[in-house]
């Protein structure tokens, strides 16, 4: 039981690390004001910055854009309601929103389907009702986003 449980300790860290970092590099690549030791560093590491979220169907929001999470921590997570691993790391996704979106995370759920039916906006809204995620979510149906 230990070995289990540290496995998807380390397996929630990672998750975490690489969210937080995909979020960081998405909102600060996003920006459309840099100092000038900011662009030096975009320059010298071949970054640019990242396009606005494509307008479309959202679930739970308004969409957003770059703008408004400005200076916020963004997790990114690329998911779509049929798959296993998606579903399997839903409840850690769900419990970093309910934990730390009062201290500023942003957790934004980009339901990217693999096939036909989970393209389906109704089909998408029936399982985000069902799985009880609270976050926003875009259909990115064309992954636009991806």
């Amino acid at each position: 039981m230990f070995k289990e449980e540290t496995t998807k300790i380390r397996f929630m860290v990672a998750l975490l690390v690489v969210g937080l970092l995909a979020g960081t590099l998405f909102i600060t690549r996003g920006a459309n004001v840099f100092s000038s030791q900011q662009k030096t560093v975009l320059r010298a590491t071949g970054a640019s910055p990242a396009p606005e979220i494509v307008p479309g169907t959202w679930i739970n929001s308004e969409p957003l854009t770059l703008k408004a999470l400005r200076g916020k921590v963004v997790v990114l997570e690329f998911w779509t309601f049929a798959c296993y691993n998606c579903r399997n790391t839903l409840p850690f996704v769900k419990s970093w929103n309910e934990r730390y979106a009062s201290k500023g995370l942003v957790v934004i759920g980009v339901h990217s389907p693999e096939f036909g039916f989970e393209a389906d906006p109704a089909n998408v809204k029936h399982a985000v009702s069902g799985l009880n995620v609270a976050y926003p979510i875009p259909i990115d149906s064309n992954r636009s986003i991806w």
